[in-house]
């Protein structure tokens, strides 16, 4: 952020930055940020920013038209390296002309320059990656009242995406958030975490295909031993519950109608699966998933030399954020 200064608590700053006319694959991110200046920060892709002529705004959107969430950090997560054959698209031929950073700060900040980097590089990438956003805004959490439990679950349309990274995000009240597929009526754990770890993107052991017409459900298990009731909301003194899925597909050059991919996956609309919620599911997992720099097939994902040229990369649209900002 380019020396912030909020005058309310939980107020969200937004930034924006203007990409290379240029073909670009983002294919990682390092955060620039802790926990005792954000609550959260959320990265977008979009076509254009809610004000081109500034540099950064408050309490407002991240876009205009077209946008596509593509990273989420909370509770001071560590920064994240795409498996080596996958990156988002951006730039040059693609909708996505602009990057956004949204900063959600806890308190009253003075001149902060907390924000993203951006790991980019011009080689092309044999798959793209994307994300959906899983979830349900209806929460309520009753006073003193343990293993509250919301689920959510929809049918994915849609080509295919193989789902390899997963980020899940309550606030303080969450115990344990958990996603399945199902398919055929048979259940898959995709993944399932303690929300009051680290939130990072934590990479699956092996990538999950979703296909169309299988369905995604899961849920966000809270324990509330205070005094009063909590609701969803933007604040933190509020609760949510969003589960963010990294995926990867491979680009094919055909109809639009067979590259279609859901963003969100939102609500409860097939509350009659939730049923095969196994009964593990309240139960928060004991270790935390194992952070594998693993590539789309489970090999080692980035050399030291091609390390060192993306670093370059970053250390460059590090110094051009600051002749813009600063």
């Amino acid at each position: 952020m380019p020396n912030v200064t909020t005058t309310k608590e939980d107020q969200y700053t937004y930034v924006q930055y203007q990409l290379p006319d240029e073909e670009l694959m983002i294919i990682g991110y390092l955060p620039l940020i802790n926990i005792n200046t954000a609550h959260h920060m959320l990265t977008f892709a979009c076509t254009i920013p809610s004000f081109l002529n500034r540099s950064f705004w408050f309490d407002h959107f991240p876009c205009i038209g077209k946008q596509m969430i593509i990273h989420a950090w909370a509770l001071n997560g560590s920064s994240l390296i795409l498996p080596k054959d996958v990156g988002f698209p951006v730039g040059r031929n693609t909708p996505y002309k602009f990057i956004v950073i949204n900063l959600h700060y806890l308190s009253i900040v003075k001149n902060d320059n907390s924000g993203n980097q951006l790991l980019l590089t011009q080689k092309p990438r044999q798959y793209h990656a994307g994300l959906i956003l899983i979830g349900t805004h209806n929460i309520y959490l009753q006073p003193k009242t343990h293993t509250i439990r919301t689920n959510f679950s929809c049918r994915y349309y849609g080509s295919s995406i193989s789902i390899f990274a997963t980020h899940f995000h309550t606030h303080r009240w969450g115990r344990v958030n958990s996603l399945y597929r199902i398919r055929d009526k048979s259940i898959l754990q995709i993944a399932k975490g303690n929300p009051q770890w680290p939130q990072s993107f934590y990479t699956l052991s092996l990538p999950i295909k979703i296909q169309h017409d299988d369905y995604l459900i899961g849920q966000c298990v809270y324990d509330n031993n205070d005094n009063y009731a909590v609701h969803i909301g933007p604040t933190h003194n509020d609760e949510m519950c969003n589960i963010y899925a990294m995926y990867s597909y491979k680009p094919i050059k055909t109809s639009k109608r067979n590259q279609i991919r859901m963003n969100t996956c939102w609500g409860n609309s097939a509350s009659h699966l939730t049923y095969l919620l196994p009964e593990d599911s309240i139960i928060a997992p004991t270790t935390s998933y194992d952070i594998t720099e693993t590539n789309h097939n489970g090999t080692e994902r980035i050399s030291m030399n091609e390390r060192k040229t993306y670093l370059l990369l970053i250390i460059n649209i590090s110094i051009f954020f600051k002749m813009i900002y600063e």
